[in-house]
């Protein structure tokens, strides 16, 4: 599969940023500003991760609302400034710069397919200077009308691309949304990117009780990393043939 692949989508949170960092960078900040109505730093954060780490990622500010008693007022303050909030730095997983320059180096081509508005992908990119130039273009779903899984958005970014959705996977740290997305949508296949320290902690082995056929055209990894060596290794063999 990986030797016809001339192009790859590739989902932005949770593959490229570490998201909960993201948000404990933002959350952190936003305590120092609120502080006269919120716990010290260590509780507030505390509950914030524990929420997060029950996935509660969603109405996280409700179950903060729920917890704290906070008034509708102060939670919608709160709200509006960790939208306005600019973390500190990237936090792009560590493999992701070195395994990006190795696909490239293959003659691969990159994009980004996210759920997230085109804005607020750009300011994420914005944080890594020179991040930009790895990517041909940034496709944001919800700005085209469809969130992922459904297959406009992995048809329109293979447009843009021009390129047949056979000559592309995807990569994504969702089973549903990225994996049985792209595959649904006629994408070559789909990698799932399993991170031992992801956001998700999703069940391979019911999913491909589940879907075989699409788990068939999945491959599973750890690291961005290991991927890039699957393509290299790829490339190799069909070079030697």
């Amino acid at each position: 599969m990986l030797a016809r692949v001339k192009g790859i989508m590739i989902d932005y949170d949770n593959t490229l940023l570490d998201q909960k960092s993201f948000m404990l960078d933002k959350l952190e900040q936003l305590q120092a500003t609120y502080s006269p109505i919120l716990p010290n730093k260590e509780k507030f954060l505390g509950i914030a991760l524990e929420l997060l780490e029950e996935g509660r990622k969603h109405d996280l500010f409700l179950q903060i609302k729920l917890r704290l008693g906070l008034s509708e007022k102060q939670i919608t303050g709160l709200v509006n400034t960790y939208k306005k909030i600019v973390p500190r730095q990237a936090w792009l997983y560590p493999d992701v710069w070195s395994s990006l320059e190795r696909l490239q180096r293959l003659g691969l081509r990159l994009a980004i397919l996210s759920d997230d508005k085109s804005a607020k992908l750009q300011q994420k990119i914005d944080l890594a200077p020179g991040f930009v130039a790895f990517w041909e273009f940034v496709y944001s779903c919800k700005d085209m009308g469809e969130a992922k899984p459904h297959p406009s958005g992995f048809h329109g970014a293979a447009k843009q691309m021009g390129l047949p959705e056979e000559a592309l996977i995807m990569v994504g740290d969702h089973l549903y949304r990225d994996v049985k997305g792209a595959i649904d949508a006629g994408y070559a296949g789909a990698c799932w990117l399993n991170r031992e320290d992801g956001f998700y902690r999703m069940r391979n082995d019911i999913f491909s009780r589940t879907f075989p056929k699409t788990w068939k055209k999945c491959i599973e990894v750890g690291s961005l990393s290991a991927l890039a060596s699957l393509f290299e290794d790829a490339h190799e063999l069909n070079h030697s043939v």
